[in-house]
């Protein structure tokens, strides 16, 4: 028991030293990266230090240089350890950087390292060879050959000449040595590269052999298929052969009237060819073909298809970063290349994570955790979640078409480009249009919300739902879950509702400030609010409007104008005197303004960076991104003057400073900090915000 016990709690140490952040899995690359460098260093002064050995040319230093070369050849393998190392952890952190880091860093280093190396070793070959010579020659030339020890002239010469022929021959040797040395050398190397050449020779030879057994099988299998079909002909005509004997016969065997009576109208010759007539519809069996050959005729077409499959060029799938521009190219290319070859959902996820980096290899990695075919499942969704959604692929290609760098008016090439690109934004829009039958509410689609009336009930009818609820498998006569219009309160789904003329709205009447929200429409509610009589006829219709300062984030100056405070808008306007008074500028966009009862596309400009704040203190805070407009929906009449705060007991404290100002902004629910009420004070309600 204690000894599961004791595993279980290995297993659990192992699976938590695998899980390393990826900040210390760079730290760990740095230090990796440092010690290599460290090792380089090493190495380079020690190629230094023989390289001076070499060029001194001093024979007494060959011990020094043999012993600096052992250690090179130690540091030059440390090098390489280290090196892998750094490989292992590209491999883990960045790998995109693994091979530049390879082929422009340490492949130079260890080439140049390589042909030093045989050099130096050649150099300490040629000096021992050299030294060799040197100690020879020395002990030929004895000190009896000295003139000042010979007896006699004739003795002299003889031993002088017997002296230059031994030198002589020991020079011949020893460069007849090093030439043999140098030639062995040569011989090993020769033998190696004839190694290599038959290996390549070798496999060159089983690549066709290969290719030449499948055609011969690719040709047996088709002849195998021919011979089987053309026996199966054969017998069959011989069937049908037996069937026209037996048609004979069954006319023979007729009564002898109808005999008679077709020899009476018949020729004798005829009538005898007549009895060969059943051979006729033999043709049009034999021409049938029957089920065995339809089976090898598909058997054929399958292996040719896959010869076909076979000499495709390999697939690429490429490694997703994250990047939602990327996606649908990468899951195709998965689905098409891994997940269509194999049912192993361990093995897809296992290929998936090796095809990702970066978060979607984070996210994979957590699914691996999980059942092979649950955490599949999860894997595909999460990475559908965060990168494939439709909605963020078409604000990243939004965003890049934004940020586009400024074209020139000559620079045609950049303009082909950027023509390119869009074609690809359209491509894709579309392609996230057919995404568009996934589940969904269907009083929640906004693509059934834009459509024709016309165009909603064919596509109902078409897809077979209920025209009351929506769903499959009634008709809308008998249809027990009748949805009602959230418009008109009638019996239909709010989807279905046709929405009447645009009226003019009576002056007296209040506008409710409510319509349609979608995420691609600003919605624009002008709230108007009718005063009390309190027993006299005049009305007066004041808006939430507050005098406020603005100014331009990065600018110093400072202006009064008007906020109109308007709950029943989804963004914030600006006006374009506004703008130009502190100098804003903003993208050109186009949005969809709606109002009581109309919709319109509107020209535009984003304008970023504006801040606000109360008249009797300089609290600037940021407002969001704000879309600029010709004028705001409010005149001076509707903003609350101290006469009219005046006439309201209960509002004495409130104090609304007058300005002569026009009212140059619109806040809407998107900020909610600027309308969040700090102060309610009853009876009326009037409200208080920051």
């Amino acid at each position: 028991m204690n000894t599961d016990q004791e595993e279980d709690a290995n297993t659990v140490v192992e699976v938590r030293l695998v899980k390393v952040t990826p900040k210390a899995q760079e730290e760990k690359l740095h230090r990796a990266i440092s010690l290599r460098k460290a090792k380089l260093a090493k190495l380079t002064s020690t190629v230094n230090q023989v390289r001076h050995l070499m060029e001194s040319e001093d024979d007494s230093s060959l011990e020094e240089a043999k012993q600096l070369m052992e250690d090179f050849d130690r540091l030059f393998g440390e090098f390489y350890e280290l090196n892998t190392n750094v490989k292992e952890l590209f491999q883990q952190t960045y790998e995109d950087d693994k091979d530049k880091d390879q082929e422009s860093w340490f492949e130079p280093k260890a080439n140049s390292f390589k042909t030093f190396a045989e050099t130096a070793h050649a150099w300490i070959q040629e000096t021992i060879l050299r030294t060799s010579e040197v100690v020879i020659y020395s002990q030929e030339v004895q000190p009896s050959d000295s003139i000042s020890n010979a007896s006699c002239s004739q003795r002299s010469a003889t031993s002088s000449r017997h002296s230059s022929r031994a030198s002589a021959a020991s020079s011949t040797r020893m460069k007849a040595e090093i030439e043999r040395a140098t030639l062995l050398i040569k011989a090993s190397s020769l033998k190696q590269k004839q190694a290599l050449e038959e290996k390549e020779a070798k496999l060159k030879r089983e690549k066709e052999e290969l290719e030449m057994q499948t055609a011969l099988a690719e040709n047996e299998a088709k002849i195998k298929i021919l011979s089987d079909y053309e026996e199966r002909d054969s017998k069959s005509s011989v069937h049908d052969g037996m069937n026209a004997y037996a048609e004979s016969r069954r006319v023979k065997s007729l009564p002898v009237t109808s005999q008679l009576s077709s020899q009476h109208h018949t020729p004798p010759k005829q009538v005898q060819h007549s009895n060969t007539l059943p051979s006729v519809p033999r043709t049009s069996v034999a021409n049938k073909p029957s089920p065995s050959a339809d089976g090898l005729q598909n058997v054929f077409e399958v292996l040719t298809k896959q010869q076909k499959l076979a000499t495709l060029p390999p697939q690429n799938i490429p490694v997703f970063k994250g990047d939602p521009l990327e996606y649908r190219l990468f899951i195709r290319a998965f689905e098409h290349g891994v997940e269509d070859k194999t049912d192993n959902d361990k093995d897809r996820l296992y290929y998936m994570e090796q095809y990702t980096s970066g978060q979607p290899r984070e996210l994979i990695r957590s699914c691996l955790h999980m059942d092979p075919t649950r955490g599949y499942k999860e894997a595909k969704r999460l990475l559908e979640e965060h990168f494939g959604n439709a909605y963020k692929i078409s604000v990243a290609y939004i965003n890049k078409a934004l940020d586009w760098p400024t074209i020139k008016s000559d620079d045609g090439e950049a303009l082909h480009a950027f023509g390119l690109y869009l074609t690809g934004c359209r491509n894709a829009m579309n392609d996230v249009e057919l995404w568009r039958s996934a589940e969904h509410v269907m009083e929640q689609c906004k693509k059934m919300k834009k459509s024709l009336h016309k165009e909603k009930i064919d596509f109902l009818r078409a897809k077979g739902l209920c025209f009351s609820c929506l769903k499959q498998g009634h008709m809308s006569n008998s249809c027990k879950e009748k949805m009602s219009c959230q418009v008109c309160s009638q019996l239909h789904p709010t989807v279905l509702h046709i929405k009447a003329k645009t009226k003019e709205v009576e002056p007296e009447v209040e506008s409710s400030g409510t319509g349609e929200k979608t995420s691609e429409s600003v919605v624009n509610g002008f709230v108007g609010m009718k005063t009390p009589a309190h027993g006299t006829e005049d009305t007066e219709h004041i808006l939430s409007i507050v005098p406020v300062q603005v100014k331009a984030k990065q600018g110093q100056k400072i202006t009064q104008t008007h906020a109109f405070l308007d709950p029943g808008s989804t963004a914030c306007f600006c006006t374009e005197e506004l703008m130009q008074e502190l100098s804003l500028t903003g993208r050109n966009t186009n949005i969809l303004l709606k109002t009581m009862g109309e919709e319109k596309v509107v020209s535009s400009h984003i304008v970023s960076g504006l801040e606000v704040s109360s008249l009797d203190n300089n609290d600037f805070f940021e407002l969001p991104d704000m879309y600029s407009h010709s004028n705001i929906p409010a005149s001076v009449e509707n903003v609350p003057s101290p006469e009219y705060v005046s006439k309201w007991p209960y509002l004495q404290q409130v104090s609304i400073p007058k300005i002569d100002a026009k009212i140059g902004l619109l806040i809407g629910t998107n900020a909610p900090k600027a309308i969040e009420p700090w102060q309610v004070i009853a009876s009326e309600k009037a409200v208080r915000t920051q």
